[in-house]
């Protein structure tokens, strides 16, 4: 069995584990009575923000707008309410479990993405990369997160899995996996508006990728990757702009903050070897 499916199955069964056992202390769910009578139910997986999400969701199905009635809310952007109103249309009052079963996937789909853009980047290290992503799992940084409804596994899931596709699409020399690559992570930065400085980061790891595999003298890899790049810039910073366009200066920066965060904990944890 090649890495990626070992890291798969491995971080699919920690994954289905956690949440079994977590369900099976019955806390799944948090039950407030008054007089014996059921006043709220809420999932104990929620955050006080997670309403920030349901919300925008609900009330794109009633009204056609995330926000308030018919009028637009610009405290979240659109991604994670949409996943959410997908799976309330689809599944109806079991759109947790769908959502569940979504998150248990794409944080699994991590590990062996995380693999991939290792070995890619440091191809003799593929054994130092392997066992580093096998802590990677064990640490819990993601497993934990696939019961909660917020944006951060997903996000991360999604930005990795595109800065993988643009690798591939580079060392493979096949131009769809770029265009999947740019809409997976335009999406990304859809869920969470901190990837504005992310198209640099893109540009500067495709380059070094090219070099690498020698490719960087060709003119169709430079035209793929200054395009991309170009096309990112805008992607991953519609969010923001319009954002910061409502809001002025406190989100641009903060979003600047948000993107040097998200950067370092994703690309230095997520995929980097133990140097030997």
């Amino acid at each position: 069995m090649n890495p990626f499916k070992k890291l798969f199955i491995i971080g699919l069964v920690v994954h289905v584990v956690y949440v079994i056992i977590i369900c099976s202390t019955g806390s799944r769910l948090s039950v407030f009575l008054q007089n014996g009578q059921l006043i709220e139910e809420k999932l104990l997986m929620y955050y006080p923000d997670t309403m920030t999400y349901v919300d925008p969701a609900d009330n794109f199905s009633k009204y056609g707008v995330f926000g308030k009635e018919n009028k637009p809310s610009y405290h979240r952007t659109i991604g994670y309410p949409f996943i959410i109103y997908f799976f309330k249309i689809t599944l109806g009052q079991y759109w947790y479990h769908g959502l569940l079963i979504f998150q248990i996937l794409i944080g699994t789909l991590v590990y062996p993405v995380a693999y991939g853009i290792g070995i890619a980047i440091f191809p003799n290290k593929r054994k130092t990369i392997f066992y580093s992503i096998i802590t990677l799992i064990l640490l819990g940084g993601y497993f934990t997160k696939s019961m909660y409804v917020l944006t951060d596994l997903t996000c991360a899931s999604f930005l990795l899995l595109g800065m993988y596709l643009s690798i591939i699409s580079i060392t493979t020399k096949k131009n769809y996996l770029m265009i999947c690559s740019i809409i997976i992570l335009s999406f990304a930065a859809l869920i969470r508006p901190n990837l504005i400085l992310y198209p640099i980061v893109h540009f500067l790891l495709l380059l070094y990728v090219a070099k690498e595999y020698n490719l960087w003298t060709q003119i169709k890899t430079k035209r793929v990757i200054w395009a991309s790049s170009i096309i990112l810039l805008l992607m991953c910073n519609l969010s923001s702009l319009f954002l910061y366009q409502i809001l002025k200066t406190y989100l641009l920066f903060r979003s600047l903050t948000w993107t040097r965060c998200s950067l370092q904990l994703h690309l230095a944890v997520s995929f980097l070897p133990f140097y030997s």
